[in-house]
């Protein structure tokens, strides 16, 4: 039995079992396997046809955006931005979002590859002590992430300043980052 034949059979058990007494007087519609290929040909063709339309708009929006972007900065500042960035290569920012955050910033006046400022960067910093840090990690039994030394440490411990305060502790040589780097822990020697 195909595949398609399999799930016709499947479609006409449930469609029976909902209407039993349609299903006995032959009143139900009956799903054929070339019913179901046919289906399935139709989906994978419109969704090939909306991802042809998608790459399409997408290609045009790329377009678009790098004109004026090359409109609003100098060639060098572009290149300059792109070999920082390092925008459209693999394992990278795809280029469409990064040419729309870099256009955003070429609009505001900023450098290309200078990150907007988010609502951490207008907390006030509060640097916090390193010894602080390492006992609330002891504290905690030796392995935390960061947003639970932040909650330990309470009182509006920003993860800026806690993150910090890791690193500090890593180049004193009293954390890591944890196995599988989900957290900080203890390095007890």
């Amino acid at each position: 039995m195909s595949r398609d034949e399999s799930i016709a059979r499947r479609q006409n058990q449930r469609a029976a079992n909902a209407a039993p007494l349609l299903a006995w007087a032959g009143l139900l519609p009956t799903v054929t396997a070339d019913d179901v290929s046919a289906r399935r040909e139709k989906g994978k063709a419109a969704a090939e046809a909306h991802m042809a339309q998608q790459e399409a708009w997408e290609a045009e929006r790329i377009t678009a955006m790098q004109a004026e972007l090359q409109a609003l900065c100098t060639p060098e500042a572009i290149a300059e931005w792109e070999a920082a960035s390092k925008v459209g290569q693999s394992g990278y920012v795809p280029l469409y979002i990064g040419l729309s955050s870099a256009l955003d910033r070429a609009r505001m006046g900023r450098p290309l590859f200078d990150p907007l400022p988010t609502a951490y960067h207008a907390q006030e910093r509060r640097p916090l002590p390193v010894a602080a840090v390492v006992a609330t990690l002891d504290a905690m039994g030796g392995r935390a992430t960061v947003s639970a030394l932040c909650d330990r440490m309470g009182c509006g411990v920003g993860t800026l300043d806690m993150a910090a305060a890791l690193r500090a502790a890593r180049d004193q040589g009293l954390v890591q980052v944890a196995s599988g780097g989900r957290g900080w822990e203890l390095l007890r020697g």
